[in-house]
């Protein structure tokens, strides 16, 4: 059963994150000189999106088993680590 504190609260912070991303993109953007600003907060963005596909794709079965019947999203070189058969 998913606990509803536990996804409220898990959603709460994953939306402080991305609403942090676009201030951390213009405080480095600050940092820099004036014709790199656009690439400094390019690489803030991409890599909010790069660490969320790294999140699902291998960082996702240490999480636990969860309650549906889909597979995991997880390489079976991962299985092994895994308490739960993938």
């Amino acid at each position: 059963m998913i606990d509803t504190g536990n996804t409220a609260f898990m959603i709460l912070c994953t939306s402080l994150v991305m609403l942090m991303t676009p201030g951390l993109a213009f405080f480095y953007g600050g940092l820099v000189g004036r014709k790199n600003v656009l690439t400094i907060m390019m690489q803030s963005y991409v890599s909010l999106g790069v660490t969320t596909v790294i999140w699902y794709l291998f960082l996702t079965p240490f999480a636990g088993p969860f309650p549906t019947s889909a597979p995991s999203p997880a390489p079976r070189v991962l299985a092994w680590r895994t308490h739960y058969p993938v």
